[in-house]
C-alpha cells in the first residue's frame, strides 16, 4: 500500500502495483476496482487526495500515467497526462504529490517540476522553483505538498534534496527556506497541529518543528538514526495535542506536541502487521481508534 485517502467515510487505498481499492470501515469489506477500471489502469499509485471543491472526486497520482480524476460515485475516470504538443499539460507523467487549496487551485508535483491548474479549466502551467542542484531543463522533483488550514493562501513545497519552499498565493511570491540539516533535504510529511504549529518529517527518524515567524527549526529524535523516512504525520480529530508519526522500518510513534516528547512507540511486538507503516487514519464511526496502514501487510485497527 502506497497511498490512502478518506472520502465521505470510505477509505481508498492505492498500491505499488496500481490497484485502487475501496474499503468500507463499517462493513469491513474490500473492493478492488481494477476489474471495473481495467487491469493496470493506474500503474503504481503514488498519491491519493480527496477534492475539497468536488466531494465525489478522488485525485489519483501515478508513476508513468499522470494524474486521474476518479469519481467515487459512478467510477468515471478522467486522465491528465503529459503531451509534448500541449503546453498546458503536465510536465511529466510521474506524479509524486498532490494538493488542492481552498481557492480552487490544484497543485501537482512531479519528478521534473511543479504544476498548478484552476479546477475550472484544469489546464496546467509550470511553477518556477529556484533550485541549486537540479537541471533547469528538467526541473526538480517535488515530493510533498501541503496547504495548512490556518493559512489558506500558503502552499508548502518540498523539493527533493533542496528543502522547503513557501508559496504565497495572494502575493504570488515564492520563498526558499534555508535549512542546513541533512534530514530535512527529503521531507515527505508535513502537518499543522491543532495549535497552529507546523511539523516536518524527514530522514533518520527525525521530527522537526518549524517556527514560522523566525524560521527556526527544532529537531526531535523519534528513534535510532537509521536509514528510515517519516511517511506521514497525523493528528486524529478526537486526540488533539498528539501527533501520530508513521515511519518506514520503525513502526508508529505517538508524540506529545506540548511536552515535545515521545509518548509511546508501536512495533510488530505491539501487534502491528509490519514495521513499514505508511499512514494512519481515525475512522469516522469509531473515534479514538486508528486504522494503521502497513506497506506490505495491509490494515490494522
Amino acid at each position: 500500500i502506497k497511498a490512502l485517502a478518506e472520502v465521505d467515510g470510505t477509505i481508498w487505498l492505492g498500491t505499488a502495483d496500481g490497484a485502487l481499492c475501496r474499503f468500507d470501515p463499517v462493513e469491513r469489506s474490500f473492493q478492488s476496482l481494477n476489474q471495473v477500471l481495467g487491469v493496470g489502469k493506474f500503474n503504481q499509485i503514488t498519491a491519493l487526495v480527496g477534492s475539497l471543491k468536488h466531494p465525489d472526486v478522488l485525485w489519483v497520482g501515478t508513476r508513468g500515467r499522470g494524474l486521474f480524476a476518479f469519481n467515487t460515485r459512478n467510477y468515471q475516470v478522467r486522465q491528465f497526462a503529459h503531451d509534448t504538443k500541449d503546453p498546458s499539460s503536465l510536465s511529466r507523467n510521474d506524479v509524486l504529490s498532490i494538493a488542492e487549496d481552498e481557492s480552487g487551485l490544484l497543485w501537482v508535483g512531479t519528478v521534473v517540476g511543479l504544476n498548478k491548474a484552476s479546477l475550472q479549466s484544469l489546464r496546467f502551467s509550470p511553477v518556477f522553483l529556484d533550485t541549486v542542484g537540479s537541471n533547469s531543463a528538467t526541473g526538480p522533483s517535488v515530493i510533498s505538498l501541503y496547504q495548512p488550514p490556518s493559512e489558506p493562501d500558503i502552499v508548502w513545497i518540498s523539493v527533493l534534496r533542496e528543502g522547503l519552499r513557501k508559496y504565497d498565493r495572494r502575493t504570488k511570491t515564492m520563498e526558499r527556506l534555508s535549512i542546513s540539516n541533512d534530514s530535512l533535504q527529503v521531507i515527505f510529511a508535513m502537518r499543522e497541529d491543532r495549535y497552529g504549529d507546523l511539523w516536518l518529517g524527514g530522514a533518520y527518524a527525525a521530527l522537526f518543528h518549524l517556527e514560522r515567524t523566525t524560521g527556526k527549526v527544532t529537531s526531535h529524535r523519534l528513534g535510532p538514526p537509521t536509514q528510515t523516512l517519516i511517511t506521514q504525520i497525523y493528528e486524529a480529530p478526537s486526540m488533539p495535542g498528539f501527533l501520530w508519526v508513521s515511519m518506514r522500518g520503525l513502526g508508529l510513534v505517538k508524540f506529545d506536541v506540548r511536552q515535545r516528547k515521545v509518548v509511546k512507540s508501536y512495533s510488530v511486538e505491539d501487534g502491528l502487521s509490519g514495521s513499514d507503516v505508511w499512514a494512519v487514519l481515525e475512522p469516522v464511526d469509531k473515534p479514538g481508534l486508528l486504522w494503521v496502514i502497513c506497506a506490505e501487510k495491509g490494515l490494522n485497527l
